[in-house]
């Protein structure tokens, strides 16, 4: 009955659905956001089409939404505004980062900043996280980090490649690869 219920929706909203689909598939950012709907299909272990998932992401993840609107301001504003009027972004959630990898999945994009330097590929980002500015420099995020829930990462730090920030964690300087850190001020809890 929920399949019934999804498919219906999406029909309901083809004349939304349609010209966002176009837009995002007929963009310079298609590859990158089809890796995006990728990594979110195997970690929410979704077994559909690439375009029913999409159609089905766009609607109900407002995540998605921010995400897919970061990844098309590199094809030009009026993709962008176009997508965003359509389909409007979470309004608690903030990407501004000159460069994100393939992959980043964001779980709960509620009260989240992510505003680093640059972010590596497959990076998995919780609710409440504040990736940010300490004066004028902000972080670099690696390749395969995650980010847990309340985490907040800030200044000048490397976070490095395969490493897991714990939960309500306050990082303020560098983490070397394949590390857990927690606490406050956050230091390594175990290697990986």
């Amino acid at each position: 009955m929920k399949k019934f219920f999804r498919k219906f929706r999406i029909i309901l909203n083809l004349y939304r659905v349609v010209p966002a689909l176009s837009i995002c598939f007929f963009s310079s950012s298609r590859k990158i956001i089809i890796s995006d709907i990728s990594r979110w299909m195997e970690l929410e272990k979704v077994n559909t089409s690439v375009i029913y998932t999409f159609c089905l992401y766009i609607i109900e993840r407002k995540e998605f939404r921010n995400l897919v609107i970061y990844r098309l301001r590199s094809s030009g504003y009026i993709a962008s505004t176009i997508f965003r009027f359509l389909f409007p972004p979470m309004d608690t959630l903030f990407i501004t980062c000159s460069n994100i990898g393939k992959g980043l999945y964001i779980q709960h994009g509620f009260a989240t900043i992510i505003s680093a330097k640059s972010i590596g590929e497959n990076c998995y980002i919780n609710q409440q996280v504040t990736i940010g500015y300490k004066g004028d420099k902000n972080p670099t995020i690696g390749n395969n980090v995650h980010i847990c829930a309340g985490a907040i990462v800030i200044g000048d730090c490397h976070v490095g490649d395969n490493s897991i920030v714990g939960a309500g964690a306050v990082v303020v300087k560098d983490i070397p690869p394949n590390e857990v850190w927690g606490g406050v001020p956050a230091y390594c809890l175990k290697k990986l």
